[in-house]
């Protein structure tokens, strides 16, 4: 298993722009579901999750592959995560998918393509490059607007059902 991103590595694979710095998260959480590798937040000063939403079956058949890619962050359902306490925006994570990264400096909450980008940036090559790519431009310039369309119609996208719709 690769060792979460530090805090330093973090900020080289995706500068500082579209992420949020909050408190501490006050303690640690499980992952689940059985389907995705078990990494639960550690007491760790580097611990990273990425939080999805369980009711969309689009949300969880990703969350499934990216599970499978090896990354060195954990994966959790949102509905299970205590989101103030992680220092996410509720309402924010409705919309785009957040990935937390815990660091000795506080909590950075980064959201929609770059969470991915910052998760995929967790796991091995080939993977680590595209949490790159995705994070810097050119690539991000059009990651950002796809990450929006997909997410804006993801209840159209297959393994979907209504609790997929986002409400705008």
């Amino acid at each position: 298993m690769q060792p979460p991103v530090t805090a330093r590595q973090a900020d080289a694979i995706s500068g500082s722009s579209g992420s949020v710095v909050a408190g501490t998260i006050s303690g640690p959480a499980e992952v689940a579901p059985a389907a995705l590798p078990s990494r639960p937040i550690r007491d760790e000063p580097s611990a990273t999750i990425l939080l999805y939403d369980a009711d969309c079956g689009f949300c969880t058949a990703s969350a499934t592959w990216l599970g499978r890619r090896r990354l060195g962050a954990g994966i959790e359902p949102l509905q299970r995560a205590d989101l103030v306490g992680l220092g996410v925006d509720p309402a924010r994570a409705e919309r785009e998918i957040p990935f937390v990264e815990r660091t000795a400096a506080g909590t950075r909450v980064s959201y929609g393509h770059r969470a991915i980008g910052r998760a995929l940036a967790t796991g091995p090559m080939p993977w680590r490059l595209a949490g790159w790519l995705l994070s810097h431009p050119p690539v991000s310039w059009l990651a950002g607007p796809v990450y929006a369309l997909v997410a804006r119609n993801r209840h159209r996208l297959p393994g979907s059902t209504a609790a997929c719709r986002i409400e705008a």
